[in-house]
């Protein structure tokens, strides 16, 4: 129970604060329990909080309130909340249902059952085909060859040929680290990607499974366990250690999947007793213009835009992320995708003085983004009639991809809808606050970079500063409701 004095009124008795003055002095109290919008002292209760960079920004949507601003405008290391960036640009040019399409053509004349020449496969870096996050959409070579059954075919004179001329700079973004490209997650975005461009590739047996013609590997010697290695825009592995009483089974990234791709296309070709050859047709590959003149006898459609952004997003794939931000400017270099995107936002209005932009995954330590311009875009995106589809992209706490185990038992679980971003040092959040219907109240953005304490124990703190800043309104609601019953 609260009191205050009224000696002037005569009455030396304490009064009792009405019940609207009692709701308003209690939500002020609640105010003042979290941080105030320009925090001065360090947010976060973490080891080494000297030296570990943080920034926030967080606003209520329906107010335009700002919660908590701390070093907004500080462009810092986003890791994965880059791929919401990406998302928003690739769902704000593209329509949901939109999809990358891969044609295969019969390239040469048909007659009696025979092709006098090649099948062309013209890649243009759709990063989809056979992945195993998208199971409906399996078959790739058996539409091949049921097309090539229709046309009731029975031999080809030349070979299978994959066109990746559509598609220009297949190179590893900048500042992608050599430890990154061997690991399945460090998966490089090229003209023709296959089987989410991964393989298992084992040592010394020398063999890949799918089996990936092209492979190479060096071993270097050396002493104790074996261990994996790729320079970028490599097919060469590199093997340091013991391999005589020691063998590697490792899940390692693909650099070759355009291989891997005709090697299985033309296995199941033979499998079908279509008859083919090895080597194209007259001994070299067609020109642009046979190709052309080709028959498209089937086109290769991925799953729709919306489905591939929902995966990449709640999975955090790196490669799928890639394949998004290329998608921005089909068939043109790497940066000429990222120029696109920059000036899509500052188009819109938003400075863009700070941003820094290598890849559309986050994966490159030079990106740098500004927790103020991600809030900007996740507060644009709201205010449009695409706010329903691209919330919906977003993992929630508690409850989906790589937010599944964060706050799982808070009561902000399944009301968090965030990407995540994590790297050695970083640990980043961006996205919305969501009411009990799913309607977004707020966007969220905390980024942490060079920390030095344990990653559990920060994630905890970070779940603690959001469910005191988030579920203040809510509690001085409650509060409210309580004293004027």
């Amino acid at each position: 129970m609260v009191y205050t004095s009224a000696g002037l009124s005569g009455n030396s008795r304490p009064k009792r604060l009405s019940g609207r003055l009692m709701t308003a002095f209690l939500i002020i109290l609640l105010s003042a329990a979290v941080f105030p919008a320009h925090a001065a002292e360090h947010p976060l209760k973490i080891a080494g909080a000297a030296k570990t960079k943080v920034g926030i920004y967080i606003e209520d949507l329906r107010s335009g309130e700002v919660l908590m601003d701390v070093n907004a405008d500080d462009a810092m290391v986003p890791a994965s909340v880059t791929k919401s960036l990406t998302a928003a640009t690739a769902y704000s040019v593209f329509s949901p249902d939109g999809c990358f399409s891969t044609p295969v053509a019969a390239v040469g004349k048909i007659k009696k059952g025979v092709l006098d020449g090649d099948v062309v496969i013209s890649t243009i870096g759709d990063p989809t085909i056979e992945s195993s996050h998208f199971a409906d959409n399996a078959g790739f070579a058996d539409s091949i060859i049921g097309a090539l059954q229709r046309l009731e075919i029975k031999e080809i004179k030349g070979t299978v040929v994959i066109d990746e001329s559509n598609f220009v700079d297949s190179t590893i973004p900048d500042g992608w680290l050599r430890e990154d490209i061997i690991e399945c997650y460090g998966a490089g975005l090229y003209a023709s990607n296959f089987r989410d461009n991964r393989m298992i590739l084992s040592v010394p047996a020398n063999t890949t499974r799918p089996h990936t013609p092209g492979i190479r590997v060096e071993y270097k010697g050396g002493k104790g366990k074996p261990r994996l290695s790729r320079h970028p825009n490599s097919n060469v592995f590199q093997v340091t250690g013991n391999t005589k009483r020691r063998s590697i089974h490792a899940t390692v990234a693909n650099p070759a999947p355009a291989s891997t791709m005709r090697a299985e296309v033309m296995r199941e070709i033979e499998k079908a007793g279509i008859v083919i050859g090895e080597k194209p047709r007259g001994g070299k590959r067609p020109s642009e213009s046979d190709i052309e003149k080709g028959e498209v006898i089937y086109v290769h459609r991925s799953p729709e835009v919306e489905d591939i952004l929902r995966s990449l997003m709640f999975r955090s794939d790196n490669m799928m992320a890639e394949g998004m931000l290329r998608s921005l400017a089909s068939g043109q270099p790497r940066g000429e995708a990222v120029r696109f995107e920059k000036n899509f936002w500052l188009e819109k209005g938003f400075d863009i003085s700070k941003l820094n932009i290598e890849d559309g995954s986050g994966l490159s330590r030079k990106d740098r983004i500004t927790p103020r311009f991600m809030a900007e875009v996740y507060k644009w995106m709201y205010h449009t009639d695409m706010a329903g589809g691209y919330v919906s992209l977003f993992p929630k706490a508690g409850r989906d991809g790589t937010m599944r185990n964060f706050m799982r038992d808070s009561a902000l679980a399944g009301r968090l809808a965030t990407k995540t971003g994590s790297m050695r040092g970083v640990q980043c959040y961006g996205g919305y606050m969501l009411d009990e219907g799913g309607s977004p109240t707020h966007v969220v953005v905390v980024f942490v970079n060079n920390f030095t304490c344990g990653r559990a124990g920060l994630k905890k703190e970070i779940g603690r500063l959001l469910t005191q800043v988030l579920l203040k309104d809510e509690a001085a609601e409650d509060v409210a409701e309580n004293v004027e019953n």
